[in-house]
């Protein structure tokens, strides 16, 4: 079951017998919540990115040769993009060879609807895909990627991970304890370590040569072909 912000934040309260305690409050264990989920993240992407697996679609003009990249994207990480023009759909494939003369071809090279991509960070635009050749067809970019771990901020906000929200709260609550010197955190932080040890065995179940059921869905894409 997804559990929200005040759920866990009232749970862990509960758990620490916080109710009474005036020495955090609840900005501070929000602090605390996020900064454990963005732990988790960093975990399970390492074992299973493809957890985190999104996807969103940008329509684009014949003269558009740079987008943005999606706003929740985590560490640049692109899984594959598709463009969609006339009921056909081809792969945009990125750029490997950053040589002068393979750029020369690939920006003067119009005698195709076929082009590639490269990732660009300015300071005045931020991380955007550049796509070569600078003109081509109108459609849409269908973008796959690794998206980040939902911040939570309001109290009806649902975390994303709920499968692994157990060590969410068992992070709070070992460093709760280690920033209050409280010698319970040795006994907290053992079962932090069990629950990660369970989380990352989970997680391993998941690759497709495991037959795993959480597989990506990409019956959008295949919809589209």
């Amino acid at each position: 079951m997804s559990e929200t912000l005040k759920t866990i934040r009232d749970d862990i309260k509960d758990e620490l017998d916080l109710n009474e305690d005036t020495w955090r409050d609840d900005s501070d264990i929000n602090l605390m919540i996020n900064k454990a989920i963005r732990k988790a993240h960093r975990k399970i992407v390492t074992i299973y990115e493809s957890y985190f697996l999104a996807n969103t679609t940008v329509t684009i003009a014949a003269s558009d040769n740079t987008v943005s990249y999606p706003s929740d994207i985590y560490a640049n990480k692109i899984k594959g993009i598709y463009f969609s023009f006339d009921s056909t759909v081809t792969e945009v494939k990125p750029i490997r060879d950053f040589s002068t003369v393979v750029m020369s071809n690939v920006v003067s090279d119009d005698s195709t609807g076929t082009r590639k991509y490269l990732s660009v960070d300015s300071l005045a635009n931020g991380r955007q895909l550049r796509l070569y050749p600078d003109n081509g067809d109108a459609g849409d970019l269908l973008i796959w990627y690794i998206r980040e771990a939902r911040t939570l901020s309001e109290d009806t906000d649902i975390c994303d991970i709920d499968e692994f929200v157990d060590y969410v709260k068992q992070v709070v609550k070992s460093s709760y304890y280690r920033l209050d010197s409280d010698p319970r955190y040795k006994v907290e932080k053992s079962e932090e370590l069990e629950l990660e040890k369970s989380m990352i065995d989970s997680l391993k179940n998941m690759y497709v040569d495991n037959n795993d059921e959480m597989l990506p869905d990409y019956s959008h894409y295949q919809d589209s072909v």
